[in-house]
């Protein structure tokens, strides 16, 4: 039977270090499970080369979490999005289901002698378009007609470099169920523990493999803070991770961040995830913990992974009368 490239090389991958989560046939040692895990997260992050389609963003951010007042903004974003290797274009249409002003916010919209802030209704819509060349990232703000342009190394917070990081952070299928995560914050930090192998796991019918990872951060004027983050790997379905959960020791020890991720083959030996549901917690006042933070992303039913992705597909052409900023220059400037 001739194999894809794609199972050539887990096939490979599992003749080096064959597992056996039931831990009867493999004389396996933890420190061999935890090395073919690590392999076979990076590996699934590296088979990932291209994708297309459409991606569904609902999250729910309460802007007033320290007080005792909830300011909860809901959005639904729909993306269309097309990437290849590190470059990409994202179309955005985001929908404001719910905005709860938080107090600064009140104030700034009146009218008092200063600019006034206009607040946003449940309704409003923006419609941005954003591109990565490998290098430069540019935001196109439609309604507004203004772009920004910088490099992501500048490590400037211009609008166009957030908006990347939000690429990262919600859109890009890998950093849902896929992650190198010897290459995580927790992991490469200098007061880890490294990636520890826990045990095995049933997850929704599928047998996982449990790794973690402790990292210390000091406090100069308290007890210093532990968090230990979590990860259950699931080998049957391309080494995607199906939970991630990140716990806290201070003020007491609570499940701060958990994201859950459904995966499915998209091509032949390739993983990648169909929903990823992201929730943040935080202790408040009275000691009990509450939601700060939710999103659910999902990959429509006709995204597709791994297939031609042309330069035309990841190329944003600014439309006569744009006004731009560019970091890059250091100008500011109209497109002709």
């Amino acid at each position: 039977m001739k194999l894809s490239f794609a199972r050539y090389l887990i096939a490979v991958l599992l003749m080096v270090a064959p597992l056996s989560i039931g831990g009867c046939a493999s004389a396996q040692t933890d420190g061999d499970l935890l090395s073919t895990t690590i392999d076979g997260c990076r590996n699934a992050v590296r088979l990932v080369q291209s994708g297309k389609g459409k991606v569904t963003a609902r999250r729910w951010l309460d802007k007033n979490h320290a007080g005792d007042t909830p300011a909860v903004v809901e959005t639904e974003s729909r993306y269309v999005l097309a990437f290849r290797g590190d470059k990409y274009k994202l179309t955005e249409e985001v929908e404001f289901i719910r905005n709860n002003p938080t107090q600064q916010e009140l104030l700034a919209s009146k009218d008092n002698g200063i600019t006034k802030s206009p607040l946003i209704q449940p309704g409003d819509k923006r419609n941005h378009v954003i591109s990565f060349d490998g290098e430069v990232v540019t935001f196109f703000h439609k309604e507004e007609g203004y772009a920004f342009i910088d490099k992501p190394t500048s490590q400037r917070p211009s609008v166009a470099n957030v908006h990347h990081e939000d690429y990262a952070e919600i859109v890009s299928p890998v950093g849902r169920g896929l992650m190198e995560i010897d290459k995580c914050f927790e992991a490469t930090h200098p007061n880890s523990t490294g990636l520890e192998f826990v045990g095995r796991e049933v997850v929704d019918g599928d047998k996982c493999i449990v790794v973690q990872v402790k990292t210390t951060f000091p406090f100069p004027d308290g007890k210093p803070m532990t968090n230990t983050r979590k990860f259950w790997v699931n080998p049957d379905k391309g080494y995607t991770i199906v939970k991630d959960h990140v716990y806290q020791d201070q003020p007491k020890a609570y499940l701060a961040q958990e994201v859950v991720t459904q995966a499915r083959e998209y091509v032949d030996g390739v993983w990648g995830p169909t929903t990823s549901v992201l929730t943040q917690y935080t202790i408040d006042g009275d000691g009990n913990r509450k939601k700060v933070r939710s999103q659910t992303v999902t990959y429509d039913p006709t995204f597709q992974l791994n297939i031609s992705v042309s330069d035309q597909d990841l190329s944003q052409t600014l439309p006569s009368g744009t006004r731009v900023t560019n970091h890059l220059q250091d100008a500011l400037y109209t497109v002709p």
